[in-house]
This record gives C-alpha cells, sequence and structure tokens, in this order.
C-alpha cells in the first residue's frame, strides 16, 4: 500500500496587492520572486486573473495547507514581495484560468 504522504498534493495559493498604491508592480514577477522563495522539491503554476496571483502549488511528502500557507507568508516578508499579500485561497475560477 502507498504510503499517502509520499502522494502528491494540490494547494491553491492567492496573493493580491495590498491596495493600488502599494506599488506591487506586475502579477508575473510577483510569481517568479514568490516562487523563488518557496521550497524547491515543490512544484508551481502561476496563473494570473486580473492583477492577482493564483499559485498552484504542489507538494510530496505531506506538506498540509497549513504548512504551505506558512511558507507563502514568510516569502511574502522579503523586500521584493511586501507590497503583496496572502488573501483566502484561489477559488476554481482562477485555479483553472
Amino acid at each position: 500500500m502507498t504510503d499517502p504522504t509520499s502522494l502528491p498534493a494540490d494547494h491553491h495559493v492567492l496573493i493580491v496587492p495590498l491596495d493600488q498604491d502599494s506599488g506591487a508592480g506586475a502579477p508575473e514577477l510577483a510569481a517568479v520572486r514568490l516562487i523563488a522563495l518557496l521550497p524547491t522539491q515543490w512544484r508551481y503554476a502561476p496563473t494570473y486573473p486580473g492583477q492577482k496571483v493564483c499559485l498552484r502549488v504542489v507538494t510530496t511528502g505531506g506538506a498540509t495547507a497549513a504548512e504551505v500557507h506558512s511558507q507563502v507568508d514568510r516569502a511574502l516578508t522579503d523586500p521584493g514581495l511586501r507590497a503583496w499579500r496572502r488573501t483566502t485561497t484561489c477559488d476554481e475560477r482562477y485555479a483553472s484560468a
């Protein structure tokens, strides 16, 4: 029987600019910066609904949504990402966009 913690898990994270005047820049650049700060063993697929970033994160090793969110929150403290914040998870409209 396969160990369930070794199976890939899908998580979706939505990041948005703090506000219109935050100087957040292009969402594509934010996605690149964010991915560079997250674990290299995870796989990523960003989409860009409006001025947002919906990041599909595929993990192995049993990473939970809370662990993914914690890693994203830590990455968002980087000076290049301080104009962005994590909000509720992407819904299916954003995940398939």
